[in-house]
């Protein structure tokens, strides 16, 4: 008689098919385990890393949080649990979390925890201890620039101008001539009244150069959110070469084929995106080529970036000459919804506008939802919902969608600067349903009864200090 499988067994079989790239045979084994045993401490770990890969914060949150009822030491849980509640915006409950694991964990986990200590401490104000952690995260970091910079910053926080200088002088050390790291030590240099020395390293820079290599780095920040604690791809994202960055990607051959095609094509001036579902003759593609002609005449022609996010519907006689545009599903067809979404983050992040608008794309209505917390972080964001966005009698009936007002409005507006609508009534009835404060309540903006300057004014205020 065959013995019988007990959990070990079967989450063993679990990672072996995992490695085989055998995600349903492994989903079955973890399944079969936690028949066995409802409260396996590795078993929940293993769907928490699940609910990680695909965005499910608050899932991923309570598995780790079961798992430490059995295994109440387990430093890796302490450390996800703190990351997630940082990637939350929830700082003063990450800081335990992290404060416990970071010194206590070995490389290559323990400079990610730092850093996300360093992080924690950074958005609390408690600079002089956030560039303690920095330190400490640097030795065995895979992607040491970005943290050198916010070291720097950190050290500068605390009053401590010399030893952020010091900082960046030792980054240049290790990485000459490198863009990023000159820029900043001019920055510095200047703020510390020593004009000469900022204006030599200035003339250092090459423009071009510069700004294709703050894309890259822009991109692989926003690579290593999409793969949360994976610790294989955040050795790999420590990059140098642009047409590398998809290799980073960990889902698979098609979303890096798009990145390569995608990352080629990007240039770093776009203050603005605009995000429509498609450019056709409808009602929702005039608001949104409306909204071009405003964005267009406050800051240029070419500050504007056009994103057609949702449909292959793309009629471009629409568009004011020369308008710079992306047509994402021409790219992304072969891709499934989840990578769609990430796809949009990544780009929002890699060019980090100073504005993003949502004009009826889901798409991007999907990306504020998973990742409004990072992304308001570094743009203003902004969108436009209409009359037929709201129906409030579906959730009674579940005879037609309730719209987007209903289904992501309420969780995505702590993270909109401003929401222009296309009536008065319709402002009236969000209100009376969602019974929003008043600190929210004056982000709705019915166009009818603004002007054109006015509506300039809402949506163009400058844009969050990173």
């Amino acid at each position: 008689m065959p013995p019988q499988p007990t959990p070990a067994s079967l989450l063993r079989l679990a990672h072996l098919h995992t490695r085989e790239k055998r995600k349903d045979l492994a989903t079955q084994s973890v399944s079969q385990a936690l028949r066995l045993d409802p409260d396996h401490p590795e078993a929940l770990r293993w769907l928490a890393q699940t609910a990680l890969e695909n965005h499910q914060l608050e899932e991923a949150l309570t598995f780790l949080l079961d798992s430490l009822k059995r295994d109440p030491a387990h430093l890796p849980s302490f450390h996800q649990i703190g990351h997630i509640l940082l990637m939350q915006g929830k700082p003063s409950e990450a800081l335990p979390f992290l404060q416990s694991a970071a010194p206590q964990l070995s490389p290559p986990l323990r400079a990610k925890a730092f850093e996300d200590l360093a992080e924690t401490l950074s958005l609390l104000h408690r600079w002089k201890e956030a560039a303690q952690a920095f330190s400490l995260a640097l030795p065995d970091h895979p992607n040491p620039i970005p943290l050198l910079q916010k070291h720097s910053h950190a050290l500068l926080q605390a009053h401590l101008p010399d030893e952020a200088e010091h900082c960046l002088r030792h980054g240049l050390s290790l990485f000459p001539e490198d863009p990023d790291l000159t820029l900043a030590l001019a920055k510095l240099l200047l703020q510390k009244g020593r004009l000469p020395e900022a204006q030599a390293l200035s003339e250092q820079l090459d423009p071009v150069r510069s700004s294709r290599a703050q894309l890259l780095r822009n991109a692989q920040n926003a690579i290593a959110q999409i793969a949360p604690l994976d610790l294989e791809f955040a050795h790999s994202f420590a990059l140098r070469d642009a047409s590398q960055i998809p290799l980073a990607i960990p889902n698979g051959s098609r979303l890096m084929r798009v990145w390569r095609t995608l990352f080629a094509t990007l240039q770093p001036h776009y203050s603005h995106l605009l995000f429509v579902p498609s450019l056709a003759h409808t009602p929702v593609s005039t608001a949104a080529l409306s909204l071009l002609h405003l964005f267009q005449r406050s800051h240029g022609p070419q500050s504007t970036l056009l994103v057609v996010s949702d449909q292959n519907l793309l009629l471009s006689e629409l568009l004011p000459p020369n308008t710079p545009v992306l047509n994402l599903p021409a790219l992304s067809q072969d891709l499934s919804s989840l990578q769609r979404i990430e796809l949009v983050f990544s780009l929002v992040q890699t060019l980090q506008p100073a504005h993003v608008h949502n004009v009826s794309s889901l798409l991007l209505w999907e990306a504020f939802q998973i990742f409004g917390p990072a992304l308001h972080l570094r743009s203003r964001l902004s969108a436009s919902l209409f009359a037929e966005d709201f129906n409030p009698e579906a959730f009674a009936t579940d005879a037609a969608p309730p719209g987007l007002a209903l289904s992501h409005l309420p969780k995505c507006l702590p993270f909109l600067h401003a929401i222009t609508l296309d009536s008065l009534p319709l402002k009236h009835a969000l209100l009376h349903h969602l019974a929003l404060p008043e600190s929210l309540a004056s982000r709705l903006l019915p166009v009818g009864e603004l002007s054109p300057e006015a509506l300039a004014a809402s949506l163009f205020a400058p844009s969050p200090t990173p």
